[in-house]
């Protein structure tokens, strides 16, 4: 919904857009007449599908539960459903920041009750020992030729390096960057995403470098150390605000990284509750479980604080649940 003038007239002009608005919103109400649901689960609320059905659902008076499924940003349009399961309290204060970007005469303009539950990604694998590999995970904005060179020196140090590619990348890219670097074949693997997920890399790795990227939270959570290394320019610096927030490290060399992995730095407990609200909870590690309760509980009309506490006031909610900690 969202977009600059030069994307909008690329995907095919004004006409082109609205032929394409009224398909997806002829197919949003006909899977409503379909299915007449209680309640619309969405994990994410910016593509323009999900938006169609937003506002399909605001029309037929179907209530719109959202699942954060990723780290987010400023540049998110408004949060406007009837429930927002949220990571934690930052990914509020985000939202907050987005209160402008809104639609003129939007039909889908709601306030919300937030629900801070945590990271619903099962990644708690801090239980499993630490393995010795240093993960490296990779996305097509990522400059190769310099993690190449990161790479290369790590190996020298005696390193062992797991190349994690993001799932829309293509799987050549990393198997060539890993056969340039195929005189350490011994101390180099490939994690694929499509064959490994992300709990199982983590347990064997001891740290994880990337860019701008959530994977750096999830190494966080799973008491992996996360090192932010910035390869490209097409995005700000600290893109998410892991590393102003505390839970990252910058690194710039295989140097730094070997000094900080031998002082066994770990982000501090403060940042990653308010990243994850589960984080120093009994929640932690059973977020699905979590979730299940939640839903349960919204859809049979009990109230939140059976599980929940009223946390501070936000502008963008009618209220804002977060879980006690221990």
């Amino acid at each position: 919904m969202f977009e600059s003038k030069q994307a909008y007239y690329h995907r095919g002009g004004p006409r082109k857009r609205s032929i394409q608005m009224v398909r997806d919103m002829l197919i949003a109400r006909g899977l409503l007449a379909s299915y007449s649901p209680k309640l619309v689960l969405l994990a994410n609320d910016h593509s323009h599908f999900q938006r169609m059905m937003m506002a399909a659902c605001r029309l037929a008076g179907i209530k719109v539960a959202y699942i954060q499924h990723a780290s987010v940003s400023s540049k998110f349009p408004r949060l406007s459903v009837d429930y927002a399961l949220l990571d934690g309290r930052k990914s509020l204060e985000i939202y907050e920041r987005c209160m402008s970007n809104t639609a003129p005469n939007s039909c889908i303009n709601q306030e919300p009750k937030v629900i801070l539950s945590g990271l619903k990604r099962p990644i708690n694998v801090s239980g499993n020992g630490i393995g010795r590999g240093i993960g490296i995970a990779t996305n097509n904005l990522d400059n190769l030729d310099k993690l190449e060179a990161l790479s290369h020196d790590l190996l020298r140090l005696g390193h062992e390096v797991i190349f994690r590619r993001h799932p829309r990348q293509d799987k050549k890219e990393i198997e060539n960057l890993a056969g340039r670097l195929s005189m350490h074949d011994n101390s180099i693997y490939i994690s694929d995403p499509q064959e490994e997920s992300v709990t199982d890399f983590l347990r064997n790795v001891s740290s994880v470098i990337a860019g701008d990227s959530g994977i750096l939270l999830e190494a966080a959570l799973a008491q992996r150390a996360p090192f932010y290394f910035k390869t490209d320019d097409t995005v700000e610096h600290d893109y998410y605000g892991f590393v102003a927030d505390g839970i990252a490290r910058t690194v710039d060399s295989a140097g730094e990284v070997s000094e900080l992995i031998e002082q066994a730095w770990r982000p501090p407990s403060l940042p990653m509750r308010r990243l994850s609200s589960t984080w120093g909870t009994k929640w932690f590690g059973n977020e699905a479980c979590l979730l299940a309760e939640t839903l349960s509980m919204i859809l049979k009309d009990i109230p939140l604080t059976n599980v929940y506490e009223i946390g501070e006031a936000s502008p963008i909610a009618t209220s804002v649940y977060e879980l006690p900690t221990l």
